[in-house]
This record gives structure tokens, C-alpha cells and sequence, in this order.
């Protein structure tokens, strides 16, 4: 039987601004991770939690992957899931976009050209791909660990300096959690 393809969500992160881990932030009685986790799910993935080694006790009863590289952001989540992995493409999202609809992820995996570093979404009122709504390829690899062996951590610079798919999603899909003033606007959406 084919194993089921990873959606890596990515909950590393403590946010200063909203002062907790975002992946702990609730929407309508369930933490984040545990809504992504749902959808994923839903549209066939395995969900997998990428998160440093003090946060693993938070993901009971999920798979988790733990950040081999320390203090470089998304981009350690991203380098430990493939070399933790024998996956050739990861869904990747960020734990804090609660609107991502399950179709869009489907829709992310079955548009991915395996030949390009990435397929990522990107918002109808932007050229802007989302580097954290994206199906990362493993021929990513060598580029991501050039800039971090450079000391360069920006994912979108990645993407900025190679070819990749971009798919339009309505831009309410991809609203981050950044701030109090985001997360009320979300629960009323």
C-alpha cells in the first residue's frame, strides 16, 4: 500500500505579538494545529508537526518532526522533514492559517510539477508566492541548504531565485494569525 503523502505543519514558533505559541491560539475550542491537522486529514494527508524538542509534549497522540536546525525559522522545519524523511514532495503549512480550505490543498498537491523546487499558493490580490502554503519538492534541498549554509534563512528568496508553480487562492485562505486584531477578524469570518 502507498503511504499517504505528509502535511507538514509547521509549529515552532512562539509568537511575541499574540505572547503564546500560535500553534496553542484556539478557534472555536480547538488549537490550530489540531484544525490544520483535521483538514490535512480530510484531503488525504498525513499530518506530521514539525516543532523543537521542548514542544513535542504538546502534540500528544501526533506524529512529530523535530527541528534539526535551531533559531533559522520555517526554512529548519522544511530541511528536517526531508532529511527525516523519504518523501520526495511535503506539503508544508504554517500553523496559523486556519482558512486554508481542503480543496486548496488537494488542489496544491495535484498542480505540483515535481521538477520545480515548489508549488505554492499565492492570494488573488498578489504576485507573491506563500512560501508556508506550498508543496516543497525535494529538489529544493540543495538550494535551501546553500542559503542556510550562507546564513541566508528566507524561504521566499529560495523561491525568488527559482522556478516555481504558482496557484491563485482567494486571498481570505491564506489570512495569518499575527496579531489579537487577526485572530478577532478570523472569528468572525
Amino acid at each position: 500500500m502507498k503511504s499517504k503523502p505528509i502535511c507538514l505543519i509547521l509549529c515552532g514558533g512562539y509568537s511575541t505579538r499574540m505572547q503564546q505559541p500560535k500553534h496553542q491560539i484556539r478557534l472555536g475550542g480547538k488549537m490550530l494545529w489540531v484544525i490544520l491537522s483535521e483538514k490535512a486529514i480530510k484531503a488525504g494527508f498525513q499530518p506530521v508537526i514539525s516543532c523543537r524538542s521542548d514542544q513535542v509534549k504538546d502534540f500528544k497522540n501526533a506524529r512529530t518532526i523535530v527541528d534539526a536546525y535551531s533559531d533559522i525559522g520555517p526554512m529548519g522545519g522544511v530541511l528536517s522533514s526531508f532529511e527525516s524523511t523519504n518523501k520526495d514532495s511535503i506539503l508544508v503549512l504554517s500553523c496559523d492559517v486556519p482558512n486554508i480550505n481542503t480543496e486548496t490543498l488537494i488542489k496544491l498537491w495535484d498542480e505540483n510539477n515535481p521538477t520545480l523546487i515548489a508549488t505554492c499558493a499565492k492570494a488573488n490580490t498578489s504576485e507573491f508566492p506563500e512560501p508556508l502554503v506550498a508543496v516543497w519538492n525535494r529538489s529544493a534541498l540543495r538550494p535551501l541548504l546553500g542559503a542556510q549554509s550562507d546564513g541566508d534563512y528566507s524561504l521566499m528568496k529560495t523561491l525568488n531565485s527559482h522556478p516555481i508553480t504558482k496557484m491563485t487562492v482567494e486571498s481570505n485562505e491564506l489570512a495569518n494569525l499575527n496579531t489579537i486584531d487577526d485572530l478577532k477578524s478570523i472569528r468572525e469570518l
